[in-house]
């Protein structure tokens, strides 16, 4: 039986996210370890606990519950934003995710971005600065329509969490992350995957 095009794109698709979600923390753990061992401070303070555990996980996950619900409620139903549900659905276009690719996915990225963004870049460039990298990390393909309305999303996301993550801790961000990322991914994949998929 011969392969077709797209069928191998699928493949490579799966295969890339599956990279992604198996070395993206062990990556992000290395990068901090090398932070740690060029500054002045230890591993372990990169992790300190500002507030409870238990307070920074209910925190994180009531508002990454809230900003997602609200996000896919205004991605379905807001006529004009027809090009950022088109980003959406061209991202399910090569490949199709299995809901556990979704939830590995939406872990890695909610702890190794934090990590990295907020840990480790917002410490010294601020949440302003750090929020535009993150944007900018996120930006859809070049010709795509709603790209600017979909930084521009991304921009105050990482902002709120840049904001979580000063008040209340890095573990706050990361669960918050996690929350808003395993929703709106299982939101788009129930409601935005095209038919084709």
């Amino acid at each position: 039986m011969e392969t077709t095009k797209l069928e191998i794109n699928e493949n490579m698709s799966i295969r890339a996210i599956r990279i992604f979600y198996i070395a993206g923390i062990p990556f992000s753990l290395l990068i901090a370890w090398m932070v740690a061992f060029f500054s002045s401070q230890s591993f372990a303070d990169l992790f300190l606990i500002k507030q409870p555990l238990f307070l920074q996980f209910a925190i994180g996950a009531s508002i990454g519950s809230a900003i997602a619900l609200g996000t896919g409620i205004v991605i379905l139903k807001a006529p004009k934003i027809q090009g950022l549900r088109s980003v959406i659905s061209e991202a399910y276009i090569h490949f199709k995710p299995k809901w556990y690719d979704l939830f590995f996915t939406a872990l890695t990225a909610g702890v190794a971005e934090e990590i990295v963004f907020r840990r480790l870049l917002q410490p010294w460039a601020g949440i302003v600065l750090t929020s535009i990298i993150f944007a900018l990390g996120h930006m859809p393909t070049p010709n795509t329509k709603g790209k600017l309305l979909m930084v521009g999303w991304i921009f105050v996301l990482g902002s709120l969490l840049g904001i979580l993550f000063e008040q209340f801790g890095i573990y706050c961000a990361i669960m918050a992350h996690f929350t808003i990322d395993l929703i709106l991914l299982f939101f788009y994949k129930v409601y935005l995957q095209p038919e084709s998929v």
